[in-house]
């Protein structure tokens, strides 16, 4: 492709481009696996007043100093609001989380004390504030609990509710459609043909955008004639987000620019000078982003880790960021140099992260390789040889896109 850029000015060209979404207020549980668009603040003491950490008996700790029987002059029970003043030789009966009577200072576990009629016997010394939670020692009034930018997953929400929200501010959630193309291209569960191909693109994407509780909708599949891409790329450029598979590359039939074109999407970068992925397009059309990655489906999922996840992330509030991490190589590696490439590897912690290139790689159609693989190997275009040992920057990219990782231990 005439006219392609290095990995890095695309990675800027497209975070740059990127807009975060207008914000919703929504239902609290709605918010999980969103991004925080507000402080959520303390409008109280945490907790609002002092109170008892364990079921036992509310006392004055100096009275014990002299006497270990006290008179048990009432039950607290928690949420039920009654009033106490505990005076010289005198207790009262509290459970876990109820309000300390006035004049006690100490609670004494239950497990410590003996009953006799309605005097208790204290087994053990007690000092002031034991088994006390004082008012707003966990978090004070105004104090931020949450900060802008958070991440909602179940901790967050359920310390927002602690707090008494239930609705919150959030950065909206991008709607993304997804189009694949190609004369070739038949779904999963047709009769295959000769030189027919099935449908992996739309359902690794589709995939993953569940995954990361993203809305989608799948516009299926367009051959490559004009009348057809038009009628679906029109519905495509409704969403937030479109992206494209196949038909973006220079051949005959590479009709997808054109017809992006014949829309309004306004061209920011066409081909980036990496392996596998080459021939990607990013544009837009007023508030919608659009990205045509090449038809083979390693290109597809490179392509999705490295451009489209950061500007989704960035949609939503997040900060985009690859999280390339560095490990050692376990064997020699050979390259073919010319592009920035990423290479399929298998990435082990073991007092820190060990490196192998996934053998018997055969490239970006090579999607069964995959399954051995759990992230992506960054190499120069300029190397064309790597010695075992060698440091190496990589992407884990089963974490990136919220898939369980088992390989650390």
């Amino acid at each position: 492709l005439i006219g392609m850029i290095p990995f890095e000015d695309a990675f800027s060209k497209i975070v740059d481009s990127i807009k975060r979404l207008p914000l919703e207020k929504v239902d609290l549980l709605s918010g999980l696996d969103c991004v925080l668009a507000g402080d959520i603040k303390a409008g109280f003491d945490i907790p609002p007043f002092d109170k008892s950490a364990m079921d036992g008996y509310a006392v004055r700790s100096e009275d014990l100093s002299s006497q270990n029987e006290l008179l048990c002059i009432g039950e607290l029970q928690a949420g039920i609001f009654q009033k106490f003043v505990v005076n010289k030789g005198e207790c009262v009966r509290i459970m876990t989380g109820s309000p300390l009577p006035s004049g006690a200072d100490a609670v004494v576990m239950k497990e410590d004390t003996e009953k006799k009629g309605e005097r208790i016997r204290i087994l053990k010394p007690i000092r002031p504030l034991a088994n006390v939670c004082s008012k707003g020692e966990d978090l004070q009034k105004r104090d931020t609990l949450l900060s802008r930018g958070s991440l909602l997953r179940p901790l967050e929400i359920s310390l927002a509710a602690s707090l008494g929200y239930a609705k919150i501010k959030i950065y909206r959630k991008p709607g993304v459609s997804i189009l694949a193309t190609g004369n070739e291209i038949i779904e999963p569960g047709e009769a295959i043909g000769f030189g027919k191909i099935f449908n992996s693109n739309s359902y690794l994407l589709i995939s993953i955008l569940s995954l990361m509780k993203i809305p989608y909708t799948y516009l299926g599949i367009a051959k490559d004639n004009e009348d057809e891409l038009r009628s679906k790329i029109e519905e495509g450029l409704k969403s937030d987000l479109f992206i494209l598979s196949g038909g973006v590359s220079v051949g005959d039939y590479d009709l997808v620019p054109k017809v992006l074109s014949m829309y309004g999407v306004k061209k920011i970068f066409h081909g980036i000078s990496i392996k596998p992925g080459k021939p990607v397009f990013f544009g837009n059309k007023e508030r919608c982003f659009v990205f045509g990655l090449p038809g083979n489906p390693v290109s597809v999922f490179v392509g999705f880790l490295l451009f489209i996840k950061p500007a989704l992330d960035k949609m939503m509030g997040k900060k985009p960021n690859l999280n390339i991490q560095r490990g050692r190589l376990t064997a020699d590696y050979h390259q073919k140099p010319g592009r920035k490439q990423f290479f399929p590897v298998k990435a082990i912690f073991n007092e820190g992260w060990l490196i192998t290139p996934i053998k018997d790689y055969h490239g970006s159609a090579d999607l069964a390789s995959l399954k051995e693989a759990n992230g992506f190997m960054i190499t120069g275009g300029e190397i064309s040889h790597l010695p075992k040992d060698a440091e190496v920057e990589f992407i884990l990219y089963r974490k990136e896109i919220g898939l369980r990782n088992l390989d650390r231990p």
